[in-house]
């Protein structure tokens, strides 16, 4: 589509601005690489005069996608580990074990490969989970908003205290080499049966004082809530297999959920991820908290960890954003398939909720919501543009199964 310097307005059939009702003969007007109106076509063109115009046609125009949790990082994993089949432990065991044969250079250009194709599933924006700093180089070099949360492992004072120095070396070194433009970066804690209390706590109270982002895997196997609740002797042995240990450190004695909670990580600013294993109270902490929860559905089905409660969270306010895990745990990263797999699980939620967890929800929890997430104006005039086949709601054609090649941008704005 053509770059836009002057004014132009986009016309199309369809129309999905997200944070206002689906639109037909719908356009949306830019300027300076910046939305200036969205609307019915009629009245666009009257708020805009003198604008160029472009008739799309019978397309749809939909903001950008936001992968809220990834780990490109583990692109070479893409095939390697077989589906999980309840075995959290096991599963984790193998995807350690298979990672730890790959060459860097292998590494590194699945890493490119993957980060290359995010455009191309129409992705905005994400949140890559990346302890190697891996991607960053790749990710600069792409039309991308990326938040790259360096994870931190190590139970034990003592033991955390030396991954953590590790990481805020990373973080300098990652913040020396980008200009903070396109990229930000973050410190975060891996996961409440990873790494220390102490750790946990002290990475988020220095991320809210700094504004920063902060995430964390919670609640993700049946096997994690037995460990924390002091039932999971088998995961405390693979737990020192994996080096997390520490001699002396004992479980907490609650769910994961409530643990955090005592740590301050039940926040606004903070995203946990998966969420799978919530009882009712876990999903009132999480609902009252103004945490962020992201979910990745395909993953948990992959590694057979069970389902999140998707309707449940939504009914208490619960507003869940989108995320694609890495390509050790699904099939492809893109977030169109993951509002597929969302939509044939759940069929009971709106497509419109759907594709709010793909689009602003995700870009609320990464921080990125001023200039992407939504079609309205001042934000980035940077969108998709769909020409495939819709029948009747585009709001669940889109949801339900898209052909990747009949995508492409419009707008002209530049992330």
């Amino acid at each position: 589509m053509s770059a836009v310097s002057q004014g132009l307005i986009f016309r199309a059939r369809h129309v999905l601005p997200v944070a206002r009702p689906a639109l037909e003969d719908g356009a949306v007007a830019v300027e300076g690489g910046r939305i200036v109106a969205v609307g019915p076509h009629r009245d666009v063109a009257g708020e805009c005069p003198g604008f160029a115009a472009e008739d799309l046609g019978d397309a749809v125009l939909l903001p950008g996608l936001v992968n809220a949790h990834v780990h490109l990082d583990n692109s070479a994993l893409a095939g390697k580990v077989p589906r999980g089949g309840g075995d959290f432990i096991g599963w984790i065991g193998r995807l350690l074990t298979i990672k730890d044969t790959i060459d860097v250079e292998t590494k590194r250009d699945a890493t490119e490969a993957a980060v290359r194709s995010l455009p191309g599933l129409g992705t905005a924006a994400l949140g890559d989970v990346c302890p190697t700093l891996l991607s960053p180089p790749f990710l600069g070099l792409q039309p991308l908003r990326a938040r790259v949360f360096i994870e931190v492992t190590g139970i034990g004072p003592e033991r955390g205290s030396e991954k953590l120095a590790e990481a805020a070396d990373n973080l300098r070194l990652a913040e020396g080499s980008h200009d903070g433009s396109r990229l930000q970066f973050s410190l975060s804690p891996h996961a409440p049966y990873s790494t220390d209390a102490s750790v946990i706590a002290g990475i988020i109270a220095a991320n809210a004082a700094s504004q920063r982002i902060s995430t964390f895997h919670l609640a993700e196997s049946s096997e994690e809530v037995d460990f924390l609740t002091g039932k999971g002797e088998r995961f405390e042995q693979a737990i020192r297999r994996w080096g997390y240990w520490c001699q002396g450190w004992r479980p907490p004695g609650v769910r994961p959920v409530a643990y955090f909670k005592c740590l301050g990580g039940l926040r606004p600013g903070t995203i946990a991820v998966h969420c799978v294993q919530l009882d009712d109270e876990d999903i009132a902490l999480l609902a009252e908290s103004g945490c962020s929860v992201c979910l990745c559905p395909r993953s948990n089905a992959y590694i057979g960890v069970g389902r999140p409660r998707i309707e449940d969270m939504l009914a208490a306010g619960i507003e869940p954003c989108l995320g694609t895990d890495g390509l050790g745990s699904v099939q492809s990263l893109s977030i169109f398939d993951e509002m597929a797999f969302v939509r044939s699980e759940y069929p009971g939620i709106e497509p419109s909720a759907v594709l709010r967890m793909a689009t602003l929800n995700g870009a609320l929890a990464l921080g990125f919501a001023d200039e992407l997430g939504a079609l309205s104006p001042g934000r980035l005039a940077r969108f998709l543009v769909y020409s495939g086949p819709v029948e009747g709601d585009p709001e669940e054609a889109l949801t339900s199964g898209i052909d990747h090649a009949k995508l492409c941008w419009a707008g002209g704005g530049d992330v």
